[in-house]
């Protein structure tokens, strides 16, 4: 959070996202920018989407498989973005985290659409523990978030989701989620509205 101003990182702690708190990665957001991505445990990846659909050519195919590509306008919009923004998180087969990982979208100009999509696979017999903030900074009156996150749960694994959204008055928030859970998979989602 280097280079932010006191305001914007008090913002930001309002949904959960502090410098100061000990995380095993992190992915942090402000309009179309990417401002931090990193993971510091090993058996945990953290990429930007783009980049993680350059990297695997798999993934690809797991594109719009949970939420479809033409469920509503806000998905089209989503899906016809001229600008992909979003995370890519994989915890690898047996890798147990306790630290969570945090991520955060946040609004910093006034009438600014984000369309963001996100893809989580937590791998067989993995543990992890996601706290995803979004809001807008203090001087952003509107503007509008369309969000799609598809979560792929294997076989055995636990993934805890706890979203926070924090927004401005006049902002639109159309968030599209969907889970495939495997057997003897545990999904637990949360979601806080402030």
């Amino acid at each position: 959070m280097k280079g932010l101003d006191e305001a914007t990182k008090a913002t930001l702690q309002n949904v959960a996202y502090d410098e100061n708190e000990e995380r095993s990665a992190s992915f942090l957001a402000k309009d179309w920018d990417i401002l931090d991505v990193h993971s510091a445990v090993e058996g945990l990846e953290v990429l930007p989407i783009e980049t993680a659909l350059q990297k695997y050519e798999w993934l690809k195919a797991l594109l719009f498989t949970l939420v479809e590509k033409e469920k509503d306008e806000y998905v089209i919009e989503v899906a016809s973005s001229d600008v992909m923004l979003g995370y890519f998180i994989r915890i690898k087969a047996g890798v147990k985290i306790t630290l969570p990982v945090y991520t955060c979208y946040m609004i910093n100009s006034d009438q600014f659409t984000q369309c963001t999509h996100n893809i989580i696979i937590a791998e067989e017999d993995s543990e992890l523990h996601l706290i995803n903030g979004c809001t807008t900074n203090a001087h952003v009156a509107s503007g509008r978030h369309l969000g799609v996150t598809e979560y792929f749960v294997k076989e055995g694994a636990t993934l805890t989701s706890t979203m926070i959204h924090s927004w401005g008055k006049e902002v639109e928030v159309y968030p599209r989620s969907a889970a495939h859970v495997g057997r003897n998979a545990k999904f637990i989602s949360n979601y806080v509205a402030m």
